[in-house]
């Protein structure tokens, strides 16, 4: 059985984004609007402010017998690459790394190393990487 969900990264401040609905049902109605414009069945949605959910709902249905709850198990597909993505971007926003920072190290040191070896060492920059390329003839990795 296939799971189709939307997961709603929220890139405002939640006082700007989320305030408007906390009090209101026109977040359900916004988000199942989308779903329907969509033909999504199910969805599971969490937002959070200063670490604590301020909304946390599932949405629809997971299968013909069960409704969608926030903890309805869903497969992932390639969202853990977003996720990357979105983790990455916020270490950048600390100062933690750079986009031009090598993902392997300066010495292009990798966790498998000495038993794993890879051409692309040394070659590897976090922005590549997030655009799953590399310097070398642009090659996709």
């Amino acid at each position: 059985m296939m799971f189709i969900w939307i997961l709603l990264f929220l890139t405002l401040k939640p006082d700007d984004c989320c305030g408007q609905y906390l009090d209101s049902s026109s977040f359900d109605q916004e988000v199942t609007a989308y779903m329907r414009e969509r033909k999504i069945p199910g969805a599971s949605v969490a937002v959070s402010k200063h670490g604590k959910f301020i909304i946390r709902k599932g949405y629809g249905r997971a299968s013909h017998q069960r409704l969608m709850t926030p903890w309805t198990t869903v497969r992932i597909g390639g969202v853990s690459k977003f996720v990357t993505s979105l983790g990455l971007m916020r270490l950048v926003e600390h100062g933690k790394v750079r986009l031009d920072d090598l993902v392997f190290g300066e010495e292009g040191h990798s966790i498998a190393r000495p038993a794993v070896s890879c051409d692309y060492d040394n070659s590897v920059y976090i922005f590549l990487a997030l655009n799953q390329a590399t310097e070398k003839q642009n090659q996709v990795l």
